[in-house]
C-alpha cells in the first residue's frame, strides 16, 4: 500500500507525522462512514474514512497542507469504492 511522504509534517497529540502509511479498507471503516454521515454529514464521513485508512486521527488530515492533500487524496480516493445512491 501506498506511503505518502509529507512535504510539511504534522504534529498531533505529541507525535510528529512525517508520511502517512495507506493501508487496504476494512468493514470497520466503512460502519465508521456511515456513522458519521449519519449524524455529522458526508463530507465529515469522508475525512473520517481517509483517516481511518491512514491509522491517524482526523485532525492530522485536517492539518495536511494543500500540497500534501492532493498527493493524500491521489492515494487514497482510489481506494475507497464508490457509492451506490
Amino acid at each position: 500500500m501506498p506511503k505518502i511522504h509529507l512535504s510539511d509534517s504534522v504534529e498531533y497529540g505529541g507525535k510528529t507525522y512525517h508520511h502517512l502509511q495507506l493501508r487496504k479498507p476494512r468493514l470497520a471503516d466503512y460502519l465508521l462512514a456511515s456513522r458519521v454521515e449519519s449524524t455529522d454529514g458526508r463530507d465529515l464521513a469522508v475525512v473520517a474514512t481517509l483517516a481511518s485508512l491512514a491509522d491517524v486521527p482526523v485532525e492530522v488530515i485536517a492539518s495536511l497542507s494543500m500540497a500534501d492533500t492532493h498527493r493524500f487524496l491521489e492515494a487514497a480516493l482510489p481506494l475507497v469504492p464508490a457509492r451506490k445512491t
